[in-house]
């Protein structure tokens, strides 16, 4: 996430969700993930802005957004995916924005991580979750096919990031 400008893209992408979120009163979570920081810690989630939060300078967390290891993302969707079912809003939109394909030790890579994924998206989506995917990395092809072509925006260029989030969150209102 940390080259060719990648983490700023997807940290002004976050500010700019948030922003046009809060301004239209749709509630918001914003979260990110790491996995292989050390063998105790096999992922983690950094919560920067959640809808059941009464901390009005909670999104001043989203300048602290940054790279950190690797990505087990099944895992990542299933607990997310979990807090944003307890919404109370009809429509959940789940917004993922990735530099590069599910990869963490030895064991979550290629086939395996990716099957897990499409399981845990198709899991979701039959509870009623709408998956969208940013792909701003290398491995957008990868990507696609995991989520979907129709679920999948290639951001080429990373400055039109946080602008057609927005215009896509607006599809749905």
């Amino acid at each position: 996430m940390t080259a060719f400008g990648r983490l700023e893209a997807a940290r002004q992408a976050a500010i700019a969700l948030y922003e046009f979120c809060t301004g239209c009163g749709i509630p918001v979570l914003i979260y990110g993930d790491t996995a292989d920081r050390s063998r105790i810690e096999q992922m983690s989630l950094y919560s920067y802005v959640d809808f059941a939060s009464k901390d009005p300078d909670e999104k001043y967390s989203l300048m602290g957004i940054q790279g950190r290891s690797n990505n087990r993302d099944g895992m990542a969707l299933r607990i997310i995916a979990d807090r944003l079912l307890q919404a109370a809003q009809q429509t959940k939109l789940f917004i993922s924005i990735s530099d590069g394909q599910p990869k963490a030790m030895p064991d979550y890579t290629g086939d395996l991580a990716v099957a897990d994924m499409k399981q845990t998206l198709q899991e979701y989506r039959r509870k009623g979750i709408l998956f969208l995917a940013a792909a701003i990395g290398q491995d957008k092809e990868v990507i696609s096919d995991i989520y979907g072509k129709e679920n999948t925006l290639d951001i080429t260029e990373l400055k039109l990031l946080p602008a057609r989030l927005v215009q896509i969150i607006a599809r749905y209102l």
